[in-house]
This record gives C-alpha cells, structure tokens and sequence, in this order.
C-alpha cells in the first residue's frame, strides 16, 4: 500500500521545488530587473484579494478533504478508495499550491513584503495538506482496523498486551 500514495507524495514536493524555482530566479533576477510599478491601490487590492483567498480557502479545502474522505471511508472496493483520496488530496494540494505561487509571484512583482507573510502561512497550511500513509489509513481505514484487531493486543504487532499482575 505504501506506492499508492507515491503520485500525490511526488505532487507535494514537486509543489515546494515550483517554490524554490520561483524563489531562486526571483531574487536572481531581483536587481536586474524593473519591478512593476503598479498604483498602490492596485496593489492594495491584490492584496486583498489574495488575503481573502487565503482566509476562504485553507479552512474550506480542508473540510472539504475531510468530508470527502469520510464519504470515501463508505466504498467497499479499496482500490477505489485510494483512488479517490489520492485524487482529493491533489485537489486540496492544487488549492493550496495557488495561494502560495501568487503570493510569491506578487512579491516578486510588487516588492511588497506582506506578500511573504501570506506565502509562509500558505507553506505552513501545506504542511498540514502533506499526505502520508498513516493519514491515509487513519481517514479511510479506521473502522476495519478496529473490527480486525483485538482490544487486547497491539494494533502494530497483535501481540497479547502483558498485564502487570504482581501485586506490590
């Protein structure tokens, strides 16, 4: 099960090496290049508007990915399930990924440095966006891991849990 995840885990970085490309020639390019000169209200309400992205769509791409996971969680073919999860977690990626590379990109442009405020909140939003196998498991799995192991024995092994039986 660890290669079903490898298409999304392979989008997440290739998110952060985006990021690091724009970085790198952006600030390469930083002094030998004009930057725009926009009207500061036109800034302003770039701004704005990326803000307004940001605060709408972090906490909404992630309830989304959790409603739709628990939608998910009901299929009974597992393949499908990991399909579809590996599909919305892209969604939620590609969300997110949005805010980051525009706030970037309106840095660069503007010279505006609260643009880099919004793409550090936009990486942090990312990290919790990072899809893993336990995530997966614990989203999608959950009921069949409780009905197949035992509450005496370990989830990771199915060994007997040892009770303390000396009386002190």
């Amino acid at each position: 099960m660890k290669t079903s995840l490898k298409p999304a885990i392979a989008f997440y970085y290739a998110i952060y090496v985006v990021t690091l490309i724009i970085a790198a020639i952006g600030s390469f390019y930083a002094s030998a290049t004009p930057w725009v000169a926009a009207d500061p209200a036109v800034v302003k309400t770039i701004y704005s508007l990326l803000i307004l992205y940001l605060l709408i769509s972090i906490p909404f791409s992630l309830k989304w990915l959790s409603t739709s996971s628990k939608k998910t969680k009901e299929l009974t073919d597992a393949n499908e399930k990991i399909k579809r999860y590996r599909r919305n977690i892209c969604i939620v990626l590609s969300i997110t990924a949005f805010g980051l590379i525009a706030s970037l990109l309106c840095f660069y442009l503007f010279k505006e440095t609260s643009f880099i405020y919004m793409a550090g909140i936009e990486i942090i939003a990312l990290l919790f966006c990072k899809p893993t196998e336990k995530k997966m498991l614990a989203d999608l799995f959950t009921d069949e891991i409780d009905e197949t192991t035992d509450q005496n024995t370990t989830p990771e092994t199915d060994e007997p849990i040892e009770k303390n039986t000396k009386n002190e």
